[in-house]
């Protein structure tokens, strides 16, 4: 790639390659229904007709039988799928912007209309279009065409986007042979040992129909008020049904869907410490966020110093060993949960056992301390016991999920070699299979807004003032989506019988976090992870023979995805060196160890096979009692645990509980500082809020500016989507390598 900026841009200007760049990429952006969850432009393209959107619902939009709201109205747009109660809060929102009255009703269906609607279902494509459109394989005279097109449209030569092309094909066929072959191994493996167990490797069909037809019972439709002022019956649950049929009996009319009906996200940062001898817990920062919502705005979670005695600028300046004390020194911590342009600042603490309000003043540092013994200082009475974040995934239709991820310890403290827990949480809530076109979209708008800020900065203009805050997850993280998503893709294309549908929302954490700073050597390491919490996806067979088969495809579907997160990681920084939980089973199996094959509830055989206290009792506490664990340990005290319910569901978990992969690698000092840019400029951004009340809108993208360009990484270009929207796709993946050369060129030059 390097050597394809050099034969492309070698002797051209930078800002005016950025200026064709950015223009070009702005008109793609600006089109007309572009964006499969604009909802204004798909009103505007079915007119002010009640019977056209009747018909849109009807036909285009597929009926799937989760339980309440888990997409909203923009969600199951850009899916093109969704429940009676999604579609329901589709159609009345595009009567809205058309001008039309409508309002919710709920009633109850017959278990005959609910088999009718299952049917529909099972018998729906086996691959959903947004799914098949990853897997699309275009015609050599459409890649031709589309490349063409490409080069004029932002100013490249012919040869250098067919080049690119070439080389992004290459790319993906290279990286998809290797993970294939890693996901077929460890699925053998890992199914070889679960006939092993008792666990029947089948999923239930009936209990799980009798389920599905259940909810497809609970039915929601609209009344769309008449010319006459009168209201009749907007249904389209039914295919070949008309306007004015109301299915559903014992009609409530609904103000609005009750709240009670959404599936949403509680995370909390609770702080631990002993009063007296007496254990306290603190919630030092908590955010809810709906699943409905979540497509649409970038959810962080941060942990910052917030007392380091010096600004930006005084750090940059420093030498080495300055910066590393200067990052050692800091005792007061924040917790910051982001949402858009929403910013919650939490409770102050440090690891004496203290908490301080959001805008209490600078701590003196003590001369000794938790925290200080942790690096060498004095030595005190513990009275900081644990900081941990709770997250809980709640909804209709299922238990809640409860999840803890414990950051720091007493222990880690009384080791004396305690890190500052200064990391950047990005989490993905995800209620539906994301369309690669949104993500071309939302990858070139984050791009063009970064890049913008980037040529500012080189001119001396560092305000995020007018920067827009990043309307969903970054590149990686939603490249990893896609990634998932074309292995589901993949896998339902050569499976028969079976259907598959995001039952209940996928939680999937980008993270990057401190892990270790060495005085003497003068360097620091960082970590970054892909932490899968939990897998939404439900895989349903279509009749009783395919059972089996609904098994094996979702616990393919596990393996597929921790095997992803894993290659992408390596594949996104080659230097660093991997430590995740796939390269524990991978160690296990080299050093020939026997396998443990156990139910959550055997604490006897974890602890006798080497798995440590903490990973036993995150087990025992946090793992649903049917699951079925498949536990490899190495013979340095590691181990690692794929997780299988009776489903087929699996995650594969290590290291308290987390459904991870991570590589570590040494920071170069330019990135170290970029870290406490990060640190100040977000919290910056909540002083001003708790102290004025309100917060510049560019606020929210503080931790991506910094974040996404702390580290050089690549995507994965290509190879994720050839169907509609390559030329959306590809040109984000192309603007990324472009923006890499224009941000160097522009900041050096």
């Amino acid at each position: 790639m390097n050597r394809w900026h050099k034969e492309t841009f070698d002797g051209q200007d930078s800002r005016k390659l950025w200026d064709q760049f950015s223009r070009a990429a702005r008109a793609e952006l600006s089109k007309p229904g572009a964006d499969p969850s604009d909802l204004n432009a798909k009103a505007s393209a079915l007119g002010a007709d009640p019977e056209t959107v009747f018909e849109f619902i009807r036909d285009q939009i597929t009926l799937e039988p989760y339980a309440g709201v888990l997409r909203g109205a923009r969600g199951t747009l850009a899916a093109g799928a969704g429940n009676a109660l999604d579609r329901a809060l589709l159609a009345k929102e595009l009567l809205r912007i058309a001008g039309i009255d409508s309002r919710l009703v709920s009633g109850t269906l017959s278990e005959a209309q609910a088999d009718t609607l299952l049917a529909r279902f099972l018998n729906s494509s086996q691959v959903p279009k947004v799914l098949a459109d990853l897997i699309a394989v275009p015609t050599e005279s459409d890649m031709k065409e589309q490349e063409a097109t490409f080069a004029a449209t932002f100013g490249l030569p012919e040869k250098a986007a067919a080049d690119l092309a070439d080389h992004a094909r290459d790319q993906a066929r290279d990286f998809w042979a290797t993970t294939n072959a890693q996901s077929s191994s460890q699925f053998d493996s890992l199914a070889s040992r679960l006939r092993q167990t008792s666990l029947k490797m089948a999923v239930d069909a009936g209990p799980l129909t009798a389920m599905l037809k259940e909810r497809l019972r609970h039915h929601y439709w609209l009344q769309v008020r008449d010319p006459s002022g009168g209201w009749s019956a907007f249904d389209a649950a039914f295919a070949d049904q008309h306007r004015g049929i109301a299915h559903g009996s014992g009609a409530v009319v609904l103000t609005d869907a009750p709240d009670s009906l959404y599936h949403k996200l509680d995370i909390s940062l609770i702080y631990q410490s002993l009063t007296d001898g007496a254990p306290k817990e603190d919630t030092v920062v908590s955010g809810t966020y709906a699943s409905a919502d979540a497509l649409f705005q970038s959810i962080a979670f941060h942990i910052q110093p917030t007392d380091l005695g010096a600004d930006a600028h005084a750090i940059l300046a420093m030498d080495t060993k300055t910066k590393i004390t200067t990052l050692r020194s800091a005792r007061r911590f924040q917790g910051l949960l982001l949402a858009g342009d929403k910013v919650t600042a939490g409770r102050k603490f440090d690891f004496e056992g203290n908490t301080y309000d959001a805008t209490s003043g600078p701590l003196l540092k003590p001369a000794g301390g938790t925290f200080a013994d942790a690096l060498g200082g004095a030595e005190s009475p513990l009275q900081f016991v644990e900081l941990r974040v709770v997250m809980r995934l709640t909804g209709p239709g299922r238990e809640p999920m409860v999840q803890n991820r414990t950051l720091v310890t007493g222990a880690d403290l009384a080791s004396g070699h305690l890190v500052p827990p200064i990391l950047e949480w990005e989490i993905l809530l995800q209620p539906q299979w994301i369309p690669g076109d949104f993500v071309a979209l939302r990858t070139l708008a984050q791009v063009v807004a970064t890049g913008d800020a980037v040529m500012r900065a080189a001119k001396g203009d560092r305000s995020l003032a007018n920067v827009r805050s990043p309307t969903s997850a970054s590149p990686l993280t939603l490249q990893m989506a896609l990634l998932r998503q074309k292995a589901a893709a993949s896998i339902l294309a050569a499976q028969s019988g079976v259907r598959a549908f995001i039952d209940a929302p996928m939680l999937t954490i980008t993270g990057h976090h401190l892990t270790g700073i060495d005085s003497t050597q003068g360097v620091i390491t960082a970590g970054r992870t892909f932490d899968i919490v939990e897998n939404g996806v439900r895989y349903v067979p279509t009749s009783e023979a395919a059972a089996t088969t609904a098994f094996e495809a979702a616990l393919k579907q596990g393996v597929a995805d921790c095997t992803l997160e894993d290659r992408i990681l390596r594949e996104n920084y080659p230097r660093a060196v991997p430590k995740s939980a796939m390269t524990v089973v991978q160690q296990a199996e080299r050093e020939k160890r026997s396998v443990l094959l156990a139910k959550t509830q055997d604490i006897d055989a974890l602890r006798s096979t080497g798995v440590t206290e903490t990973d036993i009792n995150w087990i025992h506490d946090n793992e649903p009692p049917d699951s079925r664990l498949v536990v490899a340990t190495t013979t340095d005290g590691l181990d690692a645990w794929w997780s299988v319910r009776p489903t087929g569901t699996t995650i594969l978990r290590t290291n308290g509980g987390r459904g991870q992969a991570q590589v570590e690698y040494i920071v170069p000092l330019v990135d170290a500082v970029m870290m406490e840019l990060c640190a100040f400029e977000v919290l910056d951004v909540i002083r001003e809020k708790v102290e004025t009340g309100k917060v510049e809108a560019g606020a929210g993208i503080a931790a991506f500016l910094c974040f996404t360009n702390m580290v050089g990484g690549k995507l994965i270009v290509a190879g994720i989507g050839h169907g509609a929207g390559i030329l959306a796709i590809e040109s984000t993946f192309l603007g990324i390598d472009i923006f890499e050369y224009f941000t160097l060129h522009a900041m050096f030059d």
